[in-house]
């Protein structure tokens, strides 16, 4: 699982997220929600379909390790793109309002 923050600060206490994971792999039946694999508590990670400050169960999913990779990966890759889409120079420069 792969994550931009603090682990610490996105989940809450180890104990009370290992009680949200085993209540969103049965709801799937332990079954991977992109591919379909059946895994075990182990084998699957729970996913956040957006905010990943939200834990409430219907805001998140099963997923197999390579399909969370998969998703991490496209999701970085989008984040990347804004932000070089941000970075992007004007066509013209103007003179400066003060100079003139």
């Amino acid at each position: 699982m792969t994550w931009t923050g603090e682990r610490s600060a996105d989940l809450p206490p180890t104990h009370e997220w290992r009680k949200i994971k085993r209540a969103v792999h049965a709801r799937d039946h332990y079954r991977c929600k992109s591919c379909g694999y059946k895994g075990t508590y182990e084998t699957l990670d729970c996913d956040h379909t957006g905010d990943r400050a939200d834990h409430r169960l219907e805001s998140l999913q099963t997923l197999c390790r390579p399909c969370h990779k998969v998703k991490t990966g496209e999701q970085s890759h989008q984040s990347a793109r804004a932000n070089r889409a941000k970075l992007t120079h004007p066509q013209t420069h103007q003179r400066h309002p003060g100079l003139t």
